[in-house]
């Protein structure tokens, strides 16, 4: 009796935060456009999940479940149950929260209407300020699918008005393939035109009397038509679990060898820290880190009611090694568990 009243109390206890999360992130994803309700989703299942992996080591250190049986379990296997819940539950949460978006998403008619993913993106490495009569021309390439009725290319280029001309607004004209748009530019602002299925390259010419930049680097993007299951969706949930399994993993691990807050807070630090060295040693973090750039262009995709591009493999090898790496070292330092008292 007294094991079954402390498993409930225990479960309870477990689930009560999550549970109030969830029904947190359905307010904040009915009530808010996608990104927004992916941002916080992610972050304050980020902010849970990372904390309570911190906590497990210690409570096993405390033996709190010690009354689950009396018989030994090797670290070996201890560690790996719980690096294996501490994805899984991961995983599981944020499925929960996708799954809440979906709907949302469902209810305000997204899901349903011409999906547009990304094809290419292309353009100097540098911006290039336009004065009047001046022209940018870029190449683009063969589309990357034959052409089908009703399949949808568009070509876009991100620019802005800059200091130079005679006033602070100017039209800029973007040609492709016999396809042609003006458009008044007074802001950043992105010039787009349909993109037919012989055009080769864009070209934008500023027909205005201000100054006209063009924004790299690659600021040339070619979109087409998306197959993308559920409106991507499943691509972002895939984006957000990478990222949040490898924060859990690394709090996993540094809460075996120091307290749950120090360990939350230090995961968080390392991830930030790898960002912060590959943007000073690169220009910008590489596509495998989890949380990095391919995440923050789906996050993009997604306000725009966009396809994101599924999560890149590196990205999923980076964080699946991240799990397993962690959970050798953490069984090694637990090898001697009860035995010593961490610093």
């Amino acid at each position: 009796m007294t094991s079954t009243l402390s498993f409930v109390a225990l479960l309870v206890r477990r689930l009560a935060t999550p549970g109030a999360l969830f029904l947190v992130i359905c307010v904040a994803a009915t009530s808010s456009d996608a990104r927004a309700a992916w941002t916080f989703s992610v972050a304050a299942i980020a902010l849970i999940a990372t904390v309570r992996a911190a906590a497990w080591p210690d409570a096993w250190l405390t033996g709190e479940g010690d009354w689950l049986g009396t018989a030994p379990v090797p670290r070996t296997w201890l560690m790996a149950s719980a690096w294996i819940g501490a994805a899984l539950g991961t995983l599981v949460l944020t499925a929960a929260a996708s799954a809440t978006i979906a709907a949302r998403s469902a209810w305000d008619g997204e899901v349903g209407h011409t999906l547009l993913e990304a094809e290419r993106i292309a353009g100097p490495a540098r911006s290039i300020v336009l004065m009047p009569g001046e022209s940018f021309e870029q190449p683009i390439g063969e589309p990357a699918a034959p052409a089908s009725p009703g399949r949808k290319r568009e070509v876009r280029v991100r620019s802005t008005v800059t200091l130079g001309g005679e006033t602070p607004t100017t039209i800029a004209l973007i040609e492709a393939g016999g396809a042609s748009q003006r458009i008044f530019v007074a802001r950043r602002t992105w010039l787009a035109v349909d993109l037919p299925g012989a055009a080769t390259s864009v070209r934008v010419t500023n027909v205005g009397e201000g100054a006209l930049a063009i924004l790299g680097p690659d600021p040339v993007e070619v979109w087409s038509s998306s197959n993308a299951w559920l409106g991507g969706v499943v691509r972002m949930w895939g984006h957000a679990s990478a990222w949040l399994v490898t924060l859990v993993s690394l709090a996993l691990l540094l809460g075996v060898v120091m307290g749950p807050g120090v360990a939350a807070v230090l995961a968080a630090c390392v991830w930030l820290g790898a960002w912060m060295i590959w943007s000073r040693a690169a220009g910008a973090p590489p596509d495998w880190l989890p949380g990095g750039p391919a995440f923050q262009r789906a996050l993009e995709a997604t306000h725009e009611q966009r396809s994101p591009l599924a999560p890149p493999t590196v990205a999923i090898a980076a964080a699946a090694a991240t799990v397993m790496g962690g959970a050798a070292v953490g069984a090694v330092l637990l090898r001697h568990w009860r035995d010593e008292v961490r610093g």
